[in-house]
């Protein structure tokens, strides 16, 4: 695979004048593009391989990520590009007091670039930083990929924008149930992992201490019932406790209209006059389904923001129960505010069913 995609690229590069644009993501550690200053660091010939005045195609490794080894370019495919873009993560707001502003008309847009102190080598190139930082001493570091580029080119920064307007309530009824545990939060886990989760959200775990007396709030549910499933998708110890910042818990009694209000209150702190947005996951028994979405509409609703009920199988046992439970919750919500999963659908079964069909030239006349 290395070789054949070293063999691409060099053709790319015959065929013109080198790459029009080059675009990755900055690391943490300052690397770009799988070029990761722990993979080289104390190894002269790793270093040779990325520093390269030769275009090459390189296998790296981490302990950063999932996934350890990579295929990468090497950093000249960022020296002879003719326009070299890195993108930033969003947990730094825009607007900031220190941000820099745009040289000259450049720049219209104001990203805070937040790099670690005492790592920071101040390029020559077009890299805009923070004012705060730029102007502090700061030792020179190894020599990192970030630094290694800057140095002798021109770069431009771009970063994923905050929704500054919007506020997204997850809330999890049942979170400390068999359902949750195993499919409902590891599903959340992955999506955080994949940074795919609103950079505004709260995920806000609901249950009836009465019935799990050795769940009282956040911590209690993640070492009691979420720890041992979560901890199977965890490339680094970080993700976990990254995630638990987010985790929220409030108990909830469906016999006791009082919690409910609670519940809406603490929504609407964590909303903190945003656009208050609400999904609410129902990982609850089906006779408590008509309760649970009277509840949401009559004393959860946002006074701004959308709500979405997300209802878990089994949702009915035969056509009659399934038309009585849709009857109970259409008196409440419209149905385009009702999403029913069935995470079933993905198992086995059902993906060999659609394997043996796609798979199958003559049997696409019958489907």
């Amino acid at each position: 695979a290395a070789a054949e995609y070293q063999l691409r690229l060099s053709q790319i590069l015959e065929d013109g004048n080198g790459f029009n644009l080059v675009s990755t993501g900055l690391g943490s550690d300052h690397s770009l593009g799988a070029i990761f200053p722990d993979w080289y660091a104390g190894n002269t010939e790793r270093w040779l391989a990325a520093s390269s005045k030769q275009l090459q195609v390189i296998c790296t490794e981490t302990t950063g990520f999932e996934v350890p080894k990579r295929i990468s370019v090497n950093l000249t495919a960022y020296r002879k590009a003719q326009h070299v873009v890195i993108f930033l993560g969003d947990k730094e707001t825009w607007g900031s007091p220190d941000s820099p502003k745009s040289a000259q008309g450049e720049m219209e847009m104001e990203p805070r670039i937040s790099l670690p102190v005492g790592e920071l080598k101040r390029p020559r190139g077009k890299l805009r930083i923070s004012r705060s930082l730029s102007q502090q001493q700061v030792p020179d570091p190894i020599v990192t990929p970030l630094n290694f580029v800057t140095e002798q080119r021109y770069v431009c920064t771009a970063q994923v924008r905050r929704d500054v307007d919007r506020h997204l309530n997850l809330v999890i009824f049942g979170a400390a149930g068999d359902l949750a545990k195993k499919k409902t939060f590891p599903s959340i886990f992955q999506l955080h992992l994949n940074r795919v989760l609103p950079s505004n959200i709260s995920v806000v775990a609901c249950d009836d201490p009465g019935y799990h007396s050795d769940i009282s709030n956040a911590d209690t549910l993640l070492q009691n019932r979420l720890k041992p499933y979560l901890e199977k998708e965890c490339s680094k110890p970080s993700d976990l406790r990254e995630f638990a910042e987010n985790l929220q818990f409030v108990p909830v009694d469906f016999k006791d209209v009082g919690t409910v209000r609670k519940l809406d209150k603490h929504l609407r702190s964590n909303a903190k006059q945003l656009q208050d947005n609400r999904i609410f996951y129902l990982a609850l028994p089906p006779f408590l389904f008509e309760t649970a979405v009277k509840f949401i509409r009559e004393e959860c609703w946002p006074e701004n923001g959308y709500t979405r009920v997300i209802v878990e199988k089994p949702f009915g046992h035969d056509l009659q129960s399934a038309k009585a439970l849709g009857s109970q919750v259409a008196q409440y919500l419209q149905e385009s505010q009702v999403y029913r999963i069935d995470h079933y659908l993905a198992k086995n079964m059902v993906l060999n069913i659609l394997a043996l069909r796609f798979a199958n030239r003559e049997l696409g006349r019958l489907f």
